[in-house]
């Protein structure tokens, strides 16, 4: 008697744990199913496999580079690229496993609120805010203006063929992503960590998928950039604009309103002044300068890239650039797709 209870008790035990890995599956599919529902034309032409998974890195950097060994270098940068919204630059993952192609990205500030507050006093604040309108694309991760800028050959696609569960544990984390109760993907900012459920921007949500996808695996120290913030550009406000949570990890006046004008911000070195912190985050110009080294390993054109790269003197530009020529050189079996067009480096197995 005892037995048989105890057999009951186990078998009821099993079906519990059947059906709920069984509505665990339906409630990732349809997570899925949002997001996998093919590519955008743009990356039509890489015309993959069909039986291979692949996981894809998407870049559309910059107008110009942006210099962010100090904020002051910022400054000095920032001026050439801050009317040039068309050219803000982007970066999305895209996927194609078990046959299903897909695509994801998060991106947020919908309102230009990071120009709106420069334009109004806040100074550099709104470089390192978060703005809670934050959202997930899909096939719209790539817009038009991308795909024109992609077709000449000025960004970067990178494709690495994976293993089907590789594949499905980038899927898994996009899923985690998405569904976790914190929602991190309202918070668009350039200092949360995806890894951490915290929010992220384009560049980091879309490296932290390609990290678990294998893409650059191992990289991050490589495009990462640890950032001097000098004292007195970090303006305040009474009221920030709606969707907005401003940034005051750095503040170092208790007034209620630091008002910096934005033509002052831009043409005022402010080199000599104390450095009152420092900020790490995921550079795009670093990523930029890894796919540029992975290129070069593969024997793509690289003369646009090249030219593109930031220049500076502190050896940060080159470290990301070997890194990603070192990575990419275990591999053997490259191909580049649409030479004259996109320019996508394949890395089979």
């Amino acid at each position: 008697m005892v037995l048989r209870q105890a057999g009951r008790g186990i078998l009821l035990a099993l079906m519990v744990v059947v059906f709920a890995a069984a509505a665990h599956a339906a409630s990732r599919e349809a997570v899925l199913a949002r997001f996998e529902k093919g590519w955008p034309q743009a990356l039509k032409s890489l015309q993959l496999d069909e039986t291979r998974n692949y996981v894809v890195l998407v870049q559309v950097p910059p107008g110009a580079p942006l210099d962010a060994r100090t904020s002051d270098t910022v400054r000095q940068t920032l001026g050439k690229r801050v009317f040039r919204a068309n050219r803000i630059g982007h970066v999305a993952m895209a996927w194609q496993c078990d046959g299903r192609k897909g695509m994801a990205g998060q991106t947020g500030e919908n309102s230009k609120q990071a120009l709106i507050m420069a334009l109004t006093g806040w100074g550099m604040t709104p470089l390192l805010s978060t703005f809670t309108d934050g959202h997930m694309q899909m096939q719209d991760a790539i817009k038009a203006k991308h795909a024109r800028i992609l077709k000449k050959g000025h960004g970067n696609v990178l494709a690495l063929e994976v293993s089907r569960q590789t594949c499905n544990r980038m899927k898994d984390f996009l899923v985690r992503y998405v569904t976790h109760p914190n929602e991190p993907w309202r918070n668009f900012g350039l200092l949360h960590d995806p890894a951490k459920f915290e929010g992220g921007g384009c560049v980091s949500f879309g490296m932290a998928m390609a990290e678990h996808g294998g893409l650059l695996a191992g990289l991050k120290p490589a495009y990462s950039r640890t950032t001097k913030v000098y004292d007195g550009i970090l303006g305040r406000k009474s009221r920030a604009p709606k969707s907005t949570v401003p940034y005051t990890g750095l503040a170092t006046s208790r007034e209620d309103v630091v008002h910096i004008p934005f033509n002052r911000m831009l043409r005022t070195p402010h080199y000599d002044r104390p450095v009152i912190g420092e900020i790490r985050f995921i550079d795009p110009e670093l990523v930029f300068a890894a796919i540029a080294g992975v290129r070069s390993a593969a024997g793509a054109n690289n003369q646009w890239h090249a030219e593109r790269l930031l220049k500076t003197e502190d050896g940060t530009v080159k470290r990301a650039y070997l890194a990603g020529r070192k990575w990419a050189e275990h591999y053997r079996n490259f191909e580049i797709v649409d030479p004259e067009g996109i320019s996508a480096v394949v890395i089979n197995r």
